[in-house]
């Protein structure tokens, strides 16, 4: 298990990395440029786990069956493919918080930190889309079950946008139910529902995993 976890930590320095390379690049870019250039990515910066996590877990497909293939038992495997999918989107979520605060007090202009009490709420849409990314793998490869993947990655896109332009303000659309936070009743429903939701595709995904033909 203690070689299991250096292995998918290796997969986790790689991903953080490039995520605070794209956060220090942001923020120095807002810090010593004029906002307006820089005003998408630092509006967009709480979604980034949205898409970065999802895009990386479902591009490393080899990355994440080659521990079983070379014999490690299917539930460990899985077990630290979610811890690590949890951790990914609990450290981008911490760096988003940073990145927008530091902005924030450098341009008074800047009005889209990311508080504390909405990290619930960004951590529960994202690792749905997460778990649909990692279920989407896994789905058998018959005709129906190629359409049902097909689909799955078409409701992640529009899940991932719809999301996004909710919460990004800069795109000019007035939001009542902005500042987002967990204790929010708006925004506690829809936490709660999207937990739910990531609980029953993780356990659909295990389901799916632990008969899949693994494939390097």
């Amino acid at each position: 298990m203690r070689n299991l976890v250096r292995y998918f930590g290796l997969a986790f320095l790689q991903y953080i990395g490039v995520v605070m390379a794209f956060v220090v690049l942001v923020v120095l870019g807002a810090r010593y440029t004029p906002l307006s250039l820089f005003e998408s990515y630092t509006y967009m910066m709480p979604t980034m786990g949205l898409w970065l996590a999802p895009l990386t877990l479902a591009g490393c497909h080899s990355t994440m069956a080659l521990p079983t293939y070379f014999g490690v038992r299917r539930w460990n495997a899985f077990l630290c493919i979610q811890i690590l999918a949890v951790v990914m989107e609990l450290c981008t979520l911490a760096l988003a918080v940073l990145g927008t605060t530091l902005i924030a007090s450098w341009n008074p202009e800047y009005d889209m930190v990311l508080s504390v009490g909405g990290i619930p709420v960004l951590l529960a849409a994202s690792l749905t889309v997460t778990e649909m990314a990692l279920l989407a793998q896994y789905l058998p490869r018959g005709a129906k079950q190629r359409t049902a993947s097909i689909l799955m990655v078409l409701i992640m896109i529009v899940l991932s946008c719809s999301i996004t332009i909710g919460f990004v303000k800069a795109i000019g659309i007035p939001l009542a139910l902005f500042p987002i936070h967990v204790l929010r009743p708006g925004w506690a429903v829809f936490t709660l529902v999207c937990a739910a939701v990531a609980v029953i595709l993780g356990v659909a995904t295990w389901r799916f995993y632990r008969k899949a033909v693994i494939r390097l």
